[in-house]
């Protein structure tokens, strides 16, 4: 597909999507017997609902889900505005159900896969532990930095912990999250720079908080690097 008609098939999706949104509006005012807005505050709700369904309520996929959270609402609740704190109090039961039976259904998956043998399984934790563990350590302590694939970092420090090696409290733990915010946020900035200035090698996460997360768990695991290196312990012999 040409990159014109890949744009062409998106814009149709956002119109479509929009004017979907806009008919549940206008319907929803009708049905709790008001007037409603004008037709240009119409619109801007009919906006809003669009990107608060797109951003978060993805796992609704089907349009007469929604349509039916909004028709249960209008006769079961005691909400008359409508308004983004009115639907999403509408749509989180389902988005709880629809969300439940998504994860039961890749569980039922999961188990039709082919399970890993011992062997597999042994060869499995000792790359973790060789990619994750022993040579960021061994990288930490000769430059005084290390690097773990982003979305290894909660595994490993989860690792870490539940084999007894984390060293933080739930309150440090905390005041890591503390600390991490001012940088997520500063690096998000800079990535959406950069995409805008035409770099989209650059991926730019939903929100913050995921790369709050990350600067986080890899503030706890130099921690804990750093303890092994001033008490001098034999890393290798740890997961021998």
């Amino acid at each position: 597909m040409t990159p014109e008609k890949n744009n062409t098939k998106t814009n149709d999706f956002a119109l479509n999507w929009h004017l979907q949104c806009l008919r549940l509006i206008e319907k929803t005012y009708f049905e709790l017997g008001q007037n409603g807005g004008d037709a240009q505050k119409n619109v801007a709700l009919a906006t809003t609902l669009a990107q608060d369904l797109l951003r978060d309520f993805k796992v609704l996929n089907d349009f007469s889900v929604i349509e039916k959270a909004f028709a249960e609402g209008v006769r079961k609740g005691d909400e008359f505005v409508v308004c983004p704190r009115t639907w999403y109090k509408w749509l989180l039961p389902y988005k709880t159900k629809a969300t439940k039976l998504y994860l039961q259904q890749k569980a039922e998956e999961q188990k039709l896969l082919p399970q890993p043998t011992e062997t597999e399984k042994e060869r499995q934790y000792q790359v973790f532990i060789t990619d994750c563990i022993l040579q960021p350590y061994q990288q930490f302590c000769e430059t005084g930095e290390f690097e773990i694939r982003s979305f290894m970092l909660s595994r490993t420090w989860k690792f870490l912990n539940k084999h007894g090696h984390a060293l933080q409290s739930k309150e440090r733990m905390r005041e890591l999250y503390r600390l991490a915010k001012p940088k997520a946020i500063a690096e998000q900035k800079r990535r959406k720079t950069q995409r805008k200035l035409g770099n989209h090698s650059v991926y730019v996460f939903e929100n913050e908080g995921l790369l709050q997360e990350h600067y986080a768990y890899h503030a706890a695991i130099q921690e804990v690097f750093a303890f092994w290196r001033d008490t001098e312990e034999d890393v290798s012999a740890l997961f021998s």
